[in-house]
């Protein structure tokens, strides 16, 4: 299969036979879920000043070729001429509908193909308005809607559907027809398919062979302890004393990267809390003759801390080889402290390159990626 550009959160619970059970997962401000039929609904809430709320929600059920649709639902009542409208910016403005009806409605939803143009903002953008029109003492009313973890759940609704490296898919696309019987991700097949056995190779890894670009390169997630080589398990045991570590790799998942040189990048979760997720990463370069490596990560030098090897809500970019982490102060997200490491190719470690931190748990809320810049190795340097 062609090379997809690979942006994956660690905690995409994929893996399991979707048809035997739902999967779900939160993914920053977003949380997905996909039933037995697989069919998967993506949502993530908003807020006007005033802290009103709404939910946009992208759901698709699991038939080749189909369309999405995108809904808005709000909680004060909508009636017939009541517009609602989508932002987003550069992309579309003032996109969206009337209400029709004589009946007070809390929803409306709009049809969308996968290249529509607002699931193409909704990949493209790190959020979107939307402006409901009540008329009267309402007037019109605007909520900001995160689009943080959009790419991510839209990601997780192509792997449990099964559409990676298809023309159907929402974000894994590929050249391959949407009826192509083959799959890419084979732990996702039925139960009573069976799943493949893997060959171990003389270091005790799994040889996945789910081939996905150039030179065998490939995402994928896996749920068994068992398929998981032991020195990838071995930190979560004895280093992080990660608690029911086994039922919490079978509900989220271990994201598996290898990439075109061979080198594979596991995320292994390992405390699930309310708004963070400490996991680890682990390497495996045999073309380095490091076998296995637990990564380690920086803070600025005005901290003075030690490298970190557990860190929370790390999303792995192998596009860019980048790794940002985001650590939310409150379960509300509006605070803490995001950052990027770039992979240092030759010198293999990563390298904290920005770091920014909210300290104000207020009721505003701010993208991770915009909020204040404390570091940055261009600015200020090691």
């Amino acid at each position: 299969m062609p090379r997809i550009r690979l942006i994956a959160a660690f905690a995409i619970a994929a893996g399991m036979p979707v048809s035997a059970q739902d999967i779900a997962q939160s993914l920053r401000y977003w949380h997905v879920a996909c039933n037995a039929d697989r069919t998967c609904t993506a949502e993530v809430a908003g807020f006007s000043s005033d802290n009103d709320g709404v939910t946009l929600s992208i759901r698709r059920t699991n038939q080749p070729d189909n369309g999405a649709s995108v809904t808005i639902s709000e909680e004060i009542g909508m009636y017939e001429g009541i517009r609602v409208e989508l932002d987003a910016p550069g992309i579309f403005n003032a996109m969206g509908g009337n209400i029709t009806g004589s009946d007070v409605v809390h929803a409306i939803t709009f049809a969308q193909n996968p290249d529509d143009v607002l699931l193409d903002g909704f990949r493209r953008v790190t959020g979107v308005i939307v402006r409901i029109h009540y008329g009267g003492e309402m007037g019109s009313v605007e909520y900001r809607v995160p689009m943080n973890g959009a790419v991510d759940a839209m990601m997780f609704m192509d792997i449990a559907q099964e559409r990676v490296g298809r023309v159907d898919a929402l974000v894994a696309r590929g050249p391959f027809p949407s009826d192509d019987p083959s799959d890419p991700y084979p732990y996702l097949n039925d139960e009573e398919e069976g799943e493949p056995e893997l060959a171990q190779s003389d270091d005790g890894a799994a040889d996945e062979h789910m081939e996905d670009g150039p030179n065998g390169s490939y995402i994928d997630l896996l749920v068994d302890t068992g398929r998981i080589p032991d020195q990838v398990l071995m930190p979560g045991y004895r280093m992080f004393d990660c608690p029911g570590f086994q039922d919490t790799i079978a509900n989220h998942g271990v994201l598996v990267n290898r990439d075109e040189t061979a080198r594979k990048t596991f995320v292994v979760p390992c405390n699930i809390g309310k708004a963070n997720v400490q996991s680890y990463i682990v390497m495996h370069d045999p073309d380095r003759g490091v076998t296995w490596e637990l990564m380690e990560f920086q803070e600025p030098p005005a901290m003075n801390n030690p490298n970190r090897g557990a860190v929370l809500n790390p999303v792995w970019n192998a596009y860019d080889q980048t790794m940002t982490i985001t650590r939310y102060g409150n379960i509300n997200r509006n605070c803490g402290a995001y950052e990027v490491h770039e992979w240092v190719p030759g010198e293999n470690f990563f390298e904290l390159v920005e770091y920014r931190e909210k300290k104000s748990c207020d009721g505003a809320q701010v993208q991770p990626q915009d909020f204040p810049l404390t570091w940055s190795i261009d600015e200020m340097g090691d």
